[in-house]
């Protein structure tokens, strides 16, 4: 057997150390108001027979009638008495769970707020966030593309979908823009609702470089975009005809 199991750990004789890693801190705290509400109703009844020793001591001698109605009034005093102090000490301690309870919930609601600046304040949790909005901005511009009326691209680097709404009085619309990656996914979305595709490589480049998503198209590219929308329209017309 090791020595040093042998010595004496006087920290296992202390007595508030061993009632905290038995019953813990709510433990402690049950216990000692329980001790407490014993004490003052202690308290209370050794008050009140030091109060009233003298008449006790008168009853000697007295007839026993007499006595039990002294005794009675005694016993109802105390009654009174412990009532009030179980009243005091209720109240204190419904005091003392609300202003437990209201801490406790400061307590949580700061943790809260820590927590929340902890993760706004992370660069990860920051960067996926980003990438999260980005990927769902770009399904939703890829689902755009199929109410194109023509899409501008650079066979395989650049593609611009563009919406025309004949009875307003707007230029055409971007719906849609992209590179590479992109603009692959532009095409076979394209491809996939029907919407015509043109190849005008100096188009796309300077449609996807002046135009932002929901923008309507530059003065300078009308020219040019009237062109893409009249080649638009008569492939659609190639396609009902042949039908």
């Amino acid at each position: 057997v090791a020595p040093d199991r042998l010595a004496v750990k006087w920290s296992r004789l202390d007595p508030v150390a061993n009632a905290q890693r038995r019953f813990g801190i709510a433990g402690l705290v049950d216990l000692a108001r329980t001790l407490t509400k014993l004490l003052l109703f202690s308290a209370a009844l050794g008050m009140l027979l030091w109060l009233r020793l003298p008449d006790l001591a008168a009853l000697a001698g007295v007839a026993p009638a007499i006595v039990v109605k002294a005794l009675f009034l005694q016993l109802r005093d105390f009654l009174v008495l412990a009532t009030v102090v179980l009243i005091a000490t209720g109240l204190a301690e419904l005091s003392w769970q609300r202003f437990d309870h209201g801490r406790r919930n400061r307590m949580s609601r700061q943790e809260l707020t820590d927590e929340f600046r902890q993760s706004e304040g992370d660069p990860h949790v920051k960067q996926a966030r980003r990438a999260i909005a980005l990927a769902i901005a770009n399904n939703r511009m890829i689902a755009d593309v199929r109410t194109a009326d023509v899409v501008v691209v650079n066979p395989t680097h650049y593609a611009v979908a563009l919406q025309w709404k004949r009875s307003g009085k707007r230029a055409p619309v971007c719906v849609a823009k992209g590179v590479d990656h992109m603009a692959a996914r532009i095409r076979e979305a394209a491809a996939l609702a029907g919407v015509p595709v043109r190849s005008d490589p100096p188009v796309a480049r300077a449609l996807h470089a002046s135009l932002e998503i929901g923008q309507e198209v530059l003065p300078e590219h009308y020219a040019a975009v009237a062109a893409a929308i009249r080649f638009a329209d008569a492939m659609r017309r190639r396609r009902r005809n042949s039908l």
